[in-house]
């Protein structure tokens, strides 16, 4: 994918940029504000069934007290099976909150994301797939102890609602 959208050329001329067909790291994860995290990575897409599968997972490793997952509006966030499974997971005390959509700013897991690809992640991860793989798992990995996110401007919400968690997916190729 080209980081410029656009480009000069002179007129009549056409541009074409074929894309290669790459391998895909799908990172879904978890934040709070805390930089508590739980992380889950496949090269497969990430369906509506993994999103299952993961918050299930995460459910039974959770202390009993009420969690709150803030989720965007992706389609496989608000898919059939999800709502599905939103009073069961009340009945376990977890509760789910949608953004509004088209509020990335709102979901602070955006945060993480955006550090991992400009800041944590160097430019000679890129240089194969396997090396941009183990760099993602050891950055998510240390999520909370060398990798800190200092939210600042948003205590009151860590105040009242101490057990939110932000979700979103991350591509990256």
């Amino acid at each position: 994918m080209p980081v410029v959208a656009r480009a000069w050329q002179f007129r009549g001329e056409e541009i074409r940029i074929t894309p290669e067909n790459s391998k895909r790291l799908n990172v879904f994860g978890f934040l709070n504000q805390s930089n508590e995290s739980q992380t889950w990575t496949t090269e497969k897409a990430v369906t509506a069934q993994f999103v299952v599968n993961s918050i299930e997972e995460w459910v039974w490793q959770r202390l009993p007290k009420p969690r709150v997952l803030v989720l965007d509006n992706a389609r496989i966030h608000r898919s059939l099976l999800v709502q599905s499974k939103l009073a069961e997971w009340e009945r376990k005390n977890l509760y789910i909150f949608y953004l509004p959509a088209n509020s990335p700013h709102l979901n602070l897991i955006e945060t993480l994301w955006r550090k991992m690809k400009y800041e944590w992640l160097k430019s000679e991860d890129y240089i194969s797939f396997e090396r941009l793989v183990t760099a993602v798992k050891e950055i998510l990995g240390e999520i909370g102890k060398k990798y800190r996110i200092k939210f600042r401007g948003r205590t009151s919400i860590k105040q009242f609602c101490p057990n939110t968690y932000y979700v979103v997916h991350l591509v990256s190729s």
